[in-house]
């Protein structure tokens, strides 16, 4: 579910970050700004008990990271919350059926080397899909 979300997201050609949008893990050296989509371990379920639905659930971060917290904030909220949110239709190899934004909160990040801080947003969305 991550790698088609990336995927769908990368599609869009967002102008700031472009194709600069990740699954998982970004590359060494990338530079800011750049978004990554995490999947929560374990969080692929379906939706009944029994197991008898077609309809799986996951939950998955999708984090802005840039050099300022300003940016970070205009870039999730402005550009990928108002296409994400309520998407239905294909998603890679999967349908969408509902996207639910169940958080979104701000952050920074200590850089690994002696460099500037990386401050984040990250929008929690559940995303509900029948598999191919």
């Amino acid at each position: 579910m991550v790698d088609d979300l990336t995927l769908l997201l990368r599609a869009q050609h967002f102008a700031v970050v472009d194709q600069q949008i990740f699954a998982e893990v970004a590359p060494t050296g990338v530079n800011l700004p750049y978004v990554l989509t995490e999947g929560l371990e374990g969080t692929d379920h379906l939706n009944t008990l029994d197991g008898g639905g077609d309809l799986e659930f996951a939950d998955v971060d999708v984090v802005v990271k840039c050099s300022s917290p300003s940016q970070a904030k205009e870039i999730a909220t402005k550009l990928i919350k108002p296409f994400i949110r309520d998407y239905v239709g294909a998603m890679g190899t999967a349908v969408c059926k509902a996207v639910l934004l169940m958080d979104a909160y701000a952050g920074k990040e200590q850089p690994v080397a002696n460099g500037p801080w990386r401050f984040t947003y990250t929008l929690s969305l559940n995303v509900q899909y029948v598999p191919a």
